[in-house]
C-alpha cells in the first residue's frame, strides 16, 4: 500500500466510524495515487481485515473476518463535498461492493467498500 495522505487517512477513519460489525471486526485499506489508477483519480479500497483467531479454536490456515452488521450510508455520503456516482454491485469474484465517486477536499476520489477481505 502506498503512503496514504493525511486527508485520505481522515476519510478512511471517518468511513470506518460508519460501519458496525457483528461481534469482533476491523477494517483495512489500500490506497492508490491518481497516477496509478485507470480513472486518474485517487483510489481508496476498504475491506474487513482478516482476524487471527487461532487462540479461539480455528485450525491453522483457517481465516475469519468480521461480518458487517450496519453501514450508515448517509453518513458516508455526507463526508464528500460532492458525489458524482454511487453504486452497489457484485465484483467478478462474487464479493458485494459499494462504489462512491466524488470530491473530498478538492480531490477527485473513488472509494470501494468491500464486504469481504482483500
Amino acid at each position: 500500500m502506498n503512503q496514504m495522505p493525511d486527508w485520505m487517512r481522515s476519510l478512511f477513519e471517518a468511513i470506518c466510524s460508519t460501519i458496525e460489525f457483528k461481534g469482533v471486526g476491523s477494517l483495512e485499506a489500500r490506497f492508490s495515487a491518481s497516477n496509478e489508477t485507470v480513472w486518474g483519480t485517487e483510489l481508496l479500497e476498504i475491506s474487513p481485515a482478516l482476524l487471527d483467531l487461532s487462540d479461539h479454536g480455528l485450525a491453522d490456515g483457517e481465516e475469519a473476518y468480521g461480518i458487517i452488521h450496519a453501514f450508515d450510508l448517509k453518513a458516508v455520503l455526507d463526508l464528500f463535498d460532492g458525489i458524482e456516482a454511487f453504486s452497489f454491485g457484485i465484483e467478478n469474484d462474487g464479493c458485494p461492493c459499494f462504489t462512491i465517486e466524488g470530491k473530498v477536499d478538492e480531490h477527485d476520489v473513488v472509494v470501494l467498500i468491500y464486504t469481504e477481505p482483500f
